[in-house]
């Protein structure tokens, strides 16, 4: 069976970049948040 790169399977892929990229944006700004709720707590 070979692989063949469809336009369907590169709209998957882009999605799921698309995805990925949205979830580590959100993670590190989540993180920035996280270490400013601590750097309040620790004043």
């Amino acid at each position: 069976m070979k692989l063949r790169i469809s336009p369907s399977n590169k709209m998957l892929f882009s999605t799921w970049a698309r995805t990925a990229y949205s979830s580590i944006k959100e993670f590190s700004e989540m993180r920035e948040l996280h270490s400013d709720a601590l750097f309040l707590v620790e004043k």
